[in-house]
């Protein structure tokens, strides 16, 4: 009987995975991750290659249950993350390391064992960790309703995510203050004040007039692509430190976004329609007290009445065909930035490639 050399065996499992795949992980019923389980199983000699492919590429950690196990596998001492030649020090070597995570069951965010448990699990990836997804019910647990510390401890194990170059949240803004529900935001957004090496952004509804969004967006020079899906605070004025000169107010201490910066805005059709009639066509006066927010974005972005003037920001609308299989509109785009996001297309996606 002819056996294949090994070298060739291991070629064949390296070329599972396209290396000019885009796809930020692969879930557990992809054809791919399925593959690299059974490759795994094979023999030994393929079983480093393809569980080194498995921990890299295809962490879709979409249940408490997959956390669960996650977190087992990592105890082993054959991962060995401080050994060299260590499984999961081989795959945490991919510079591209991604992570979906959407472990909590339901709208539950009280859940004191799985919030112990990301802490964990970012401590021995922090170091790594270049992309993130999460999908997580932040919103449903306000301060004064955590009675088990659930929001500090998220926040801290967020900070700690300092290589992160890209972050996307499904379903907040990455919804983390601290203070109690009625009272401003104070505290600096984590993706702005821990993570200086972001360059691609995804929220789900965020409040672009807030002061505090804007000073986050002021403070991030690198940022190269910013998604915002069901935007608020479209048509609210800019608050009033980034209408003053910028000389008068603390916004000329901020390095201010990158005239290189993307940014679209993802919506429904009815949502996007009434932007682009209202809104988005408009011309703006530089010196006006009654701009908005995203005038103010637009305006130190771009030069005015030059092409990319009247392009910014780029507005993306899903599909009508999608309102079919979701609920309401909520749902629908959620899931749909979902699928663009693990697919690796939402940063390059527009009106018109949008399906």
């Amino acid at each position: 009987m002819t056996y294949l050399p090994t070298e060739i065996l291991l070629l064949i499992v390296d070329g599972v995975v396209n290396k000019s795949d885009k796809n930020l992980v692969y879930a557990a019923n992809d054809p791919i991750t399925t593959t690299l389980f059974n490759l795994a199983l094979t023999c030994r000699a393929l079983r480093l290659r393809a569980t080194q492919l498995l921990y890299s590429r295809c962490l879709h950690i979409d249940s408490d249950w997959r956390l669960n196990c996650l977190m087992r596998t990592l105890s082993d001492e054959s991962l060995d993350i401080g050994a060299k030649n260590s499984i999961l020090a081989k795959a945490t070597s991919n510079p591209t390391l991604g992570l979906f995570l959407a472990p909590f069951p339901g709208d539950d965010l009280d859940q004191p064992e799985i919030v112990k448990q990301i802490i964990e699990l970012f401590d021995i990836f922090a170091p790594y960790l270049t992309q993130l997804a999460i999908d997580m019910p932040l919103r449903s647990m306000w301060a004064e309703e955590d009675h088990h510390n659930i929001r500090p401890s998220l926040r801290r194990a967020f900070e700690g995510l300092s290589e992160l170059e890209q972050f996307s949240s499904i379903r907040d803004e990455l919804f983390l203050r601290l203070e109690p529900s009625g009272r401003s935001e104070r505290q600096p957004l984590v993706w702005a004040m821990c993570w200086p090496k972001l360059r691609r952004l995804s929220l789900y509804n965020p409040d672009i007039s807030s002061e505090n969004f804007l000073r986050a967006l002021w403070s991030c020079p690198g940022l190269e692509n910013v998604v915002l899906t069901r935007s608020d605070g479209l048509v609210d004025p800019a608050p009033d430190p980034f209408l003053r000169p910028e000389s008068e107010s603390y916004v000329s201490a901020l390095p201010g976004p990158s005239k290189k910066l993307e940014m679209k805005f993802i919506n429904n059709a009815e949502g996007n329609n009434y932007y682009r009639r209202d809104y988005h066509d408009c011309a703006i006066d530089p010196t006006s007290d009654e701009r908005r927010a995203i005038d103010v974005i637009r305006l130190k972005v771009t030069e005015r009445f030059k092409p990319r003037y009247y392009q910014f920001p780029a507005v993306v609308t899903v599909p009508q065909y999608h309102q079919q299989a979701y609920a309401d509109e909520i749902e629908m785009c959620q899931e749909w930035v979902k699928s663009y996001v693990l697919n690796g297309r939402l940063w390059e996606v527009t009106e018109s490639s949008a399906e």
